[in-house]
């Protein structure tokens, strides 16, 4: 076999090298990512992109300074490296981080279920099946005298410049919501408060016969207004049941099931509805699931809640985060992921937040019904003390 089939017409593997590789394979993974995002109306704004775009350069490129590091001690045991299969390695791990954490979050039941694993054990057989073919194609062309121009600068430059140019176009086109013009300031009418507190069991409150005295004021305003003795919830997950809560649907009709699910703009929401009639319209969000990142935002004057960024809401943070979870060894992983977020040149504070605690919710709360103190409002209030006892 000649010695350009093997590859050492080629300079060493380098961590330059790899670590330059990591990053023009995250940056892509980053910016598909972020087309997604908006195609499905997660993301507000251009800036998702280029963060979603760099957060992904900078941790694929640490991942590339990894493999430079386990590249250079395989050199020091005699262990030969080439392009091609470097090059094919990072394309199937790429694949495989991508694919197989699109999948357990988006449709998969859990990381550790069985079909989970299952899946996972035969995507992780694929790619390296794809490992191998791609090694063999690309040394056959080597072989046969033609020098393959795959992770060229020009090429690269090329498949970022198609990728940018989907997501402004989805970003262009995105949604065409129920566009209620809203009437003038409401002086006359019931202010309206919708309260909703997560976690919270109807068996644990005295107006349903609990016998301790946990609820001393929703046990007297249940006495004095109507209770109701039968309600259903129509899921078992915060934002399913609160986008059923904004637009009387049903989940498998707004379909927001899942985590990267976003509430859809076909149906005007609650808050739409109520500032059409010139209601003041707010919500207090202790639950970060339900913030203007999942379509809750439409309709909604003032917003308070802690808005997941850009990182924040990537499947590779929350594949992290679910790892944390469920293997106690491996909670360090979300944070120090979530910690990259120092790199996006684009970090604003969509909405005022003080923290998730009542307190400072309704303190936030009297604030805001002070700056119009005559005008008619409608507030969607969401605690979560309950959820974390």
């Amino acid at each position: 076999m000649s010695s350009s089939a093997q590859g050492s017409d080629f300079p060493p593997v380098t961590i330059p090298y790899l670590a330059w590789l990591g990053a023009i394979a995250g940056g892509t993974a980053g910016l598909l990512e972020s087309l997604a995002m908006l195609v499905r109306g997660a993301a507000e704004g251009s800036a998702v992109i280029v963060n979603t775009g760099v957060f992904y350069a900078a941790i694929w490129a640490v991942a590339g300074i990894v493999m430079g590091l386990a590249a250079a001690a395989l050199s020091l045991a005699r262990v030969r490296l080439d392009r091609p299969l470097v090059g094919s390695a990072v394309v199937s791990v790429v694949v495989l981080v991508g694919a197989g954490g699109y999948l357990n979050v988006v449709h998969l039941p859990s990381i550790f279920s069985r079909v989970s694993l299952v899946v996972d054990a035969l995507l992780l057989a694929g790619c390296c099946g794809l490992c191998v073919v791609l090694v063999r194609v690309w040394r056959a062309r080597l072989a046969r005298g033609r020098r393959t121009r795959a992770w060229s600068p020009l090429a690269v430059a090329s498949v970022l410049l198609v990728v940018v140019l989907l997501s402004a176009a989805a970003l262009h086109s995105a949604g065409s919501g129920a566009n209620l013009v809203p009437a003038e300031p409401r002086s006359e009418g019931p202010n309206v408060l919708l309260i909703v507190v997560d976690a919270m069991r109807a068996d644990h409150l005295g107006c349903y016969g609990y016998e301790r005295d946990t609820s001393p004021v929703i046990d007297r305003l249940a006495s004095g207004g109507v209770l109701f003795m039968n309600a259903f919830a129509q899921g078992s997950q915060t934002k399913e049941t609160t986008a059923s809560l904004v637009t009387s649907l049903y989940a498998s009709t707004h379909n927001v099931n899942s985590i990267g699910g976003v509430l859809s703009e076909s149906s005007p929401t609650l808050t739409e509805l109520m500032r059409a009639e010139g209601y003041r319209t707010a919500v207090f969000s202790a639950n970060a699931l339900v913030s203007p990142t999942f379509g809750f935002g439409r309709g909604v004057d003032h917003f308070y809640c802690d808005v997941p960024s850009a990182v924040g809401r990537t499947v590779t943070m929350q594949v992290a985060r679910r790892l944390g979870r469920r293997v106690r060894r491996m909670v360090w992983l979300p944070r120090l992921i979530r910690r990259a977020d120092v790199v996006v040149p684009f970090r604003t504070e969509e909405c005022p937040f003080d923290g998730t605690g009542s307190d400072a919710m309704n303190a936030s709360l009297l604030t805001w019904i002070d700056e119009e103190p005559e005008a008619k409002f409608f507030v969607y209030m969401h605690y979560m003390e309950p959820h974390s006892s």
